[in-house]
This record gives C-alpha cells, structure tokens and sequence, in this order.
C-alpha cells in the first residue's frame, strides 16, 4: 500500500473546564488535545498528545499555585504534570477484535459506586470505578462501519512524541504508516 491510499488527518480539540461543585457533575479541566489520524482500507492509527495548553483562567490558577508550591518542593513533578505535553497513545483501531474477548470500543462505560464496608476498613475512602457494559458502541471515523476495537499502547508514545520533536509531522505519518503496515498488512 503506498501513502496516497491512506486518509490523514490533525485535530486540535478545545480546552475545557468542566469543574463543578457537585462531584457527579465534576468533569475537571483538561488543555487541548492534539491527535492524528491515519486510516486505511482495513483500519487506523491515531496518536494523542494531551498538550497541557489550559484555558487562560486556568491557565492562571495553575500558574497561581506553582508558586506556592515552588517552596514546599514538589515544582518538579508539576511541572511535568501541569506545563509539558504529556504523549497519551498510540492506538491501532480495527474492525474485528484484537484479542480475545474484545468488547467494541465504547461498549462499556465506568461508572462510580461507594467503597464496600471491606474496602473502607482497608483504608478505601475514594468512589471506585466499575466496568458496566453498554447495547451500543462508540462511531469511529477511522473503520469503515463505525465498530471499532482498539487497542491502546500507552508505553510508546513517548517515542513516538520524540519523533514528533525531531522529525515534525512528516515523521508522524512515516511511523504510522509503519505501525499500520505491521498490524494489517503483515498479518494477513
């Protein structure tokens, strides 16, 4: 397959902030999210880079507590948290199950229940997150039919961001043109 037959697209989406007093409605803060996408006749990659690039209030209130924080010693860890891109993914999106037992991407949603008395006693305080499942799916733009199952690889997006840095979006697309020639073309 050459790189002419693949579908390629950048996404910038807005920062958000979805604070709110009721914890139930609390949906936090989060910067703009950068993603591209690749797709093919038999499926996708996409690669997610959150980009830490806040709205200008939150922006400010972040700043604002930095400060503070400069003199209990902890800027290092916020920095990295609150200023830097934070490489997400690395996905491949396809249109059968990648592994047994796959359930189509957005199939389950989590969903927050309180601690059990045994979990409370363990020293549990937080909601815990529970996996329930869903009759519908998430649409997704990179598989013919919508269905999708992805599979996320978390530990290499990191060296994915590096080629980002060094090679811009030419080197992007090279690798992941590579990683869909690997998962779909050589397995076949």
């Amino acid at each position: 397959m050459n790189a002419s037959e693949f579908t390629k697209e950048i996404r910038f989406e807005p920062a958000f902030d979805r604070r709110h007093s009721d914890p139930n409605q609390n949906y936090g803060i989060n910067g703009v999210d950068l993603w591209f996408f690749l797709k093919g006749p038999k499926g996708g990659v996409s690669f997610h880079v959150l980009t830490n690039w806040q709205l200008p209030h939150v922006q400010k209130e972040t700043d604002a507590r930095m400060l503070m924080r400069m003199d209990e010693g902890g800027l290092d860890v916020a920095l990295r948290c609150f200023y830097h891109p934070l490489p997400a993914e690395l996905a491949i999106h396809s249109p059968v199950p990648l592994r047994e037992g796959q359930r189509p991407h957005g199939s389950t949603k989590l969903e927050w229940r309180d601690p059990t008395d045994e979990e409370k006693q363990s020293g549990f305080h937080s909601k815990v997150p529970v996996e329930v499942e869903r009759d519908t799916y998430s649409e997704c733009h990179l598989v013919d039919g919508g269905m999708c199952f992805v599979y996320g690889a978390y530990a290499i997006a990191g060296r994915v961001f590096e080629i980002l840095l060094t090679d811009g979006s030419d080197g992007i697309w090279k690798r992941l043109e590579d990683e869909y020639r690997i998962r779909f073309e050589e397995e076949a």
